[in-house]
């Protein structure tokens, strides 16, 4: 059993660098700075590993199947949406651990839903 631990704000952007290669018809990475202008929070001091100014993005993802439902398409603007925010309170570091693991599962269980089956696994389980 691995040991948990909580996610450092570096962790987070490389595993989501990461996850835009790994997964890039699943998911779409940006930042409330590049979408929405806005100001980075914190300081110099706040986040070293991020060097498009001072203070620390806050990022913005995505996910859906981008080859199903493609962006701003009918079927796109027609899908359900759910917010997950990873940080209500600052000070909380449990809210990013937990929103990006929860999104490390959606992830895999939609790469392997969207996977071609062969035709002995479509009748696992079957009796012949």
């Amino acid at each position: 059993v691995d040991a948990y631990s909580l996610w450092k704000p570096s962790a987070i952007m490389k595993k989501l660098e990461r996850w835009k290669n790994v997964y890039p018809d699943l998911i779409r990475v940006t930042t409330a700075q590049e979408k929405y202008g806005l100001r980075a929070a914190g300081d110099d001091s706040d986040c070293q590993f991020w060097d498009l100014g001072p203070g620390c993005p806050n990022y913005i993802f995505t996910i859906q199947d981008y080859v199903v439902h493609p962006e701003d398409s009918e079927s796109s603007n027609l899908l359900p949406e759910v917010f997950w925010s990873g940080c209500l309170h600052g000070n909380e570091r449990v809210g990013p651990t937990a929103t990006m693991e929860a999104a490390a599962l959606l992830l895999e269980a939609a790469r392997c839903e969207g996977m071609p089956r062969s035709r002995d696994e479509e009748h696992v389980g079957d009796s012949k």
